[in-house]
């Protein structure tokens, strides 16, 4: 093998594409999974949008999600269908996730740091299950970064700030949570950036990031004839409790390592003192994506999603700075955090992982109420319903799963999914409660348990 060979090997882009790969080999396995709640949403919402030119869920308007991932999730979807459509969708953009965040690191630190928060960030726990279950995260997470990198090229070529309007724009018809990065902008600008205040490339990209933003208040101003309509606040008034306790609550939950990046937070702690008011634009913006997070009455990971990438970006500065006189050290404290992450990845992700763990070792609780088990659980049912059904049964199912999983793969093709089985017989269920007349067929070995269930004919 050449020296020119060895060094090609070892360029930042071949690590990088080799980190993308083994990410995207993480991820196939979830594909076995169905996709579910606001993922067919998603699907549903942005097929409508494609075929029918509104934004619509089941024939009536829809004022909660924002439209980009599903609509543009819709062509892999027409050509592959929801289960395999979506899916890829959110794996790309994973992909893409892992790219923006090298060159976003890269600029800002070094490609040494870059590098390794790559690929902490391809094995982290949390971020590989948004991938696994095709929300938007991924996309917003990727548009959220790119707005910041180009912000950030944007200091020294003012054109980049047409760009920066284009991505923050993007991900905010996304997610709601990119809202913020426009204070920050504006903020960093003014404090750094000051003769930029006379930029038209500034103020012409922010411009047209508040414009792509505002065709969501616009359509739901004709729609319903308020632009700020949405379930989120009902279901935030409903559901939360308080502002300040929630606040508080969320505090304690996001600031346990296992809910952020594990071992490397204490050094993430570390890098943020003494590189942050250097690195102010990461750090703000890293705090604008948890701003809206803070207070929402659910908890968890991936909902702060888009500033994880930037933590452990600090977090791997802060250790290989604060390590750098003890050379077999920082190698010993970077074996054990991939470890961690490893061990973390494998029994918070793989459904698989989390049930052998349990009938082996032991040493946990079984059912963690991670959504991975309850996944996995629910992948030994329908094995069973697709061994054992009828030929011609139905499956009772919500209306939502109905629509989206009919013809999908997901169950044998000749296996009827409704919601309405007036009528049908037999038909099957998988549910984790017994209701009258039913009929426990089967029962998963695994937690949490769930029961194929024969419903009682009329």
């Amino acid at each position: 093998m050449t020296m020119r060979t060895l060094r090609s090997l070892s360029s930042p882009t071949v690590w990088l594409a080799a980190i993308c790969l083994l990410f995207v080999l993480l991820a196939l396995p979830g594909f076995r999974y169905p996709i579910v709640s606001d993922t067919i949403i998603y699907a549903l919402t942005g097929e409508s949008m494609w075929t029918h030119g509104q934004y619509v869920l089941l024939g009536q308007p829809y004022a909660k999600h924002m439209p980009l991932h599903g609509v543009l999730s819709y062509p892999l979807v027409s050509v592959l269908g929801y289960q395999i459509g979506m899916k890829l969708s959110a794996l790309l953009a994973g992909c893409g996730v892992l790219v923006v965040t090298y060159a976003l690191l890269k600029r800002c630190f070094r490609v040494g740091v870059a590098l390794l928060s790559v690929a902490l960030l391809a094995i982290h726990h949390g971020f590989l299950f948004t991938v696994v279950t095709a929300g938007s995260d991924p996309l917003f997470t990727m548009l959220f970064l790119l707005a910041v990198l180009l912000f950030a090229k944007a200091e020294h070529d003012e054109r980049w700030y047409l760009g920066t309007g284009v991505a923050l724009g993007l991900a905010c018809l996304t997610r709601y949570n990119g809202a913020p990065l426009f204070p920050v902008f504006l903020l960093v600008v003014a404090l750094q950036r000051r003769k930029h205040l006379r930029s038209a490339w500034f103020w012409g990209g922010m411009g047209v990031g508040a414009a792509l933003f505002g065709l969501w208040f616009a359509r739901n101003a004709l729609t319903f004839g308020n632009p700020f309509a949405t379930e989120y606040t009902g279901e935030l008034a409903e559901r939360s409790s308080g502002f300040l306790a929630q606040v508080w609550a969320n505090t304690l939950f996001y600031a346990n390592p296992l809910h952020n990046v594990l071992l490397l937070f204490p050094f993430a702690l570390y890098g943020i003192v003494r590189q942050g008011r250097k690195q102010m634009l990461l750090l703000l913006s890293m705090l604008s994506a948890w701003a809206l997070t803070s207070f929402w009455y659910v908890p968890g990971m991936r909902f702060a999603m888009a500033g994880y990438p930037i933590l452990i970006g600090f977090g791997v500065w802060g250790l290989l700075d604060l390590l750098c006189s003890v050379p077999r050290l920082r190698t010993v404290l970077i074996s054990l955090i991939f470890l961690v992450h490893i061990a973390a990845l494998s029994l918070y992700a793989f459904g698989s992982v989390n049930a052998f763990f349990d009938r082996t070792l032991g040493w946990l609780p079984k059912d963690l109420g991670l959504s991975s088990e309850g996944f996995y659980s629910w992948d030994q049912a329908r094995d069973f319903v697709n061994a054992n059904a009828q030929t011609g049964a139905t499956v009772h199912v919500d209306v939502l799963r109905a629509h989206a999983w009919n013809g999908q793969g997901i169950f044998r093709c000749d296996l009827h999914l409704r919601a309405d089985t007036q009528g049908a017989c037999p038909v099957y269920a998988i549910r984790r409660t017994v209701r009258e007349g039913d009929e426990v067929l089967y029962r998963t070995p695994d937690a949490p348990q769930e029961l194929v269930l024969l419903e009682p004919c009329p």
